[in-house]
Parts: C-alpha cells; structure tokens; sequence
C-alpha cells in the first residue's frame, strides 16, 4: 500500500492532510509460497475481512515557542506551523487567515484553535464492529507530514485491551519474517502498516485505538521529542457476539518473497553474497536555513541543478 499528495514546497502543512489518498496494488499467492512457510499465514490474509484506515492530522497546534537557548521563533514557525502559520506565511496570503492573537484565526480554525486534529478516513473518532475473536486485516496510512503517533488498544480502565495485533507490514513492503505480535504500532509521518487484529470480549465491550503520550503509555513506550507526538483518542472498538476464536499464528514462520527494489542489504547479507566491497557511504547532511533545507550545505531545488551522483554497481549507504 502506497500514499499520494501534493508537494509543492512551503505548502505541504496545508495540502497534505486534505488532498491525500492511497494505492492499493494486491499481489498474489507467489508472494507467499508454501515452501517458505507461508501457508498459514497466506490463507489468514485472504480470509480476514479488511478494513483501511487511513488518518489525516491537522495541526492547529501552535509552533513551540521560542527559548533563550533554541531556535528563533521565525525558525519554529517555520520548522512547526500550524494552519493558521502556514496560511499567514503563504504568498499570496490567504483571504480566510489570518490577523494577530487567536481571535484572528476563529474564522478559519473554529474551534480547533491550538489543537491538533487527527480524522480517520475522514471521521471524527469512528466506531468500528469487530466481531470476539475474529482476526481482522488493518491497513493503516499515517497520511500527514508532521507528528508520530504511538497507536494501542486500550480497555475502559486505560490499560491495554484483550487484543492482538500482528505485524506482517510496513510501508508497504513484508517484514523479513512474518507475522510479528506487538503490543503498539508506532506511525511516523508518512509511514503506512499491516496488521491482523483481534479483539475478544463480552458482546458490546468498548475498547479505544489511542495515539497514546509516550510518558503516561502501559506498554513502556518512549520517545526523546514527545512535542511531535499525538495523543488523542482515534476510534473506538465495540465487540460483537462471534464463532469460535481464531487461533494465533505462529510467529516469524514465513518468509515471504521480495521484489528486487527491497533487497537484503545489510552487512552479513552483502558479505554472503561477496558483495561487501560494493558498499559506499556517501556524507549526507541535512541542515535547516532561512525559508527551506539544505543538502550538503546546498538549497534543495527542483530541478536539482547538482544531484547526487551514485556509483552505478553500488550499494550506497
């Protein structure tokens, strides 16, 4: 599963969240063959009922606030706009946004001042019906340029729920070895996930899908920026009466197959291969400057006047 969106330069904050949408392209049995153990696992994919979520942020939240020791407030505007920022800096302005001082902006935030807001699939906190120890196929698209979010389950006491998930994805490409149990998916901006979940419980039990605060999370997650990450109740679970409960799969048992484009890279693998000479680290060095990034101490532009230029034959790191 794959993600478009318009990237025009100094606008994305704004376009990205609202005109996004995905690419589903199925491949077939061949990818999962029985003779690398995929068979289980092949055969829960095509029989589990899918459901796409797709979510879409928009950051009303204002940028962090300049400190004697950080960044100027111009680089943090820059660095961390919200619509109201976003639309202020934008050239030509934007008619709808926006004076000084959040009265300002009441015309085009409403009542989303200062919050940020994440949809799912255009919805505001859906509720979804899973059926007591079905396994569902989850394909999740974190559609947005900003934020990460630290998804789980969590019961009406806050503490994790009678779920399951199993990873076999992400950003569209099969783990090495699937599936995987987690007990939280961690979504940075752009980045898309497969998993099979199932929920068990009485019938009409509720469970919630947070973006959970690193800090407060049951599950031990931790992250160093907690500013960049959302938390915020996404959806909400209600069980319904099912058949017998699947059983889980075993784990990391199938190896699926992989394109050409997703090859094993790693040290040991080129070193098997006898190809660690053709490793090459190129110095790449991303900085933040005025009105954009630069590259190696150079203002990205497209065209590119001074590409990169890669080894033809390489591996380069």
């Amino acid at each position: 599963m794959a993600w478009y969106h318009p990237h025009q330069h100094g606008s994305t904050t704004i376009q990205v969240p609202t005109a996004n949408g995905l690419i589903i392209i199925e491949g077939g049995p061949e990818w999962m063959p029985d003779s690398s153990g995929c068979r289980e696992i092949r055969e829960l994919k095509d029989a589990a009922p899918e459901q796409i979520l797709p979510f879409q942020l928009l950051p009303f939240r204002l940028p962090e606030a300049a400190s004697p020791q950080g960044a100027p407030q111009w680089a943090n505007d820059l660095d961390d706009p919200n619509m109201q920022v976003a639309s202020r800096l934008y050239d030509p302005a934007n008619p709808l946004c926006c004076g000084e001082g959040a009265a300002k902006h009441e015309p085009f935030a409403g009542t989303a001042t200062d919050r940020d807001l994440v949809f799912v699939n255009g919805h505001w906190q859906p509720r979804l019906a899973l059926e007591s120890g079905k396994f569902y196929r989850w394909r999740l698209a974190w559609a947005t340029p900003k934020r990460f979010a630290p998804l789980v389950i969590l019961g009406p006491d806050g503490q994790p729920a009678p779920c399951e998930m199993q990873l076999i994805s992400k950003d569209g490409v099969y783990l090495m070895q699937i599936p995987r149990r987690v007990d939280h998916a961690l979504l940075a901006p752009g980045n898309r996930a497969e998993l099979f979940v199932k929920c068990t419980g009485a019938p009409a039990a509720k469970y919630t899908l947070k973006a959970q605060d690193p800090a407060a999370s049951p599950i031990g997650c931790s992250m160093g920026n907690t500013r960049q990450v959302v938390v915020q109740e996404l959806l909400s679970i209600e069980v319904k009466q099912g058949g017998a409960e699947q059983p889980s799969p075993q784990q990391k048992v199938c190896a699926p197959a992989r394109a050409g484009y997703v090859a094993d890279l790693r040290g040991a693998s080129l070193a098997a291969h006898g190809a660690a000479s053709k490793l090459k680290r190129i110095p790449l060095d991303f900085t933040f400057h005025d009105f954009g990034c630069l590259v190696n101490d150079k203002n990205f532009s497209f065209p590119d006047p001074d590409p990169l230029q890669l080894p033809l034959g390489s591996v380069v790191e």
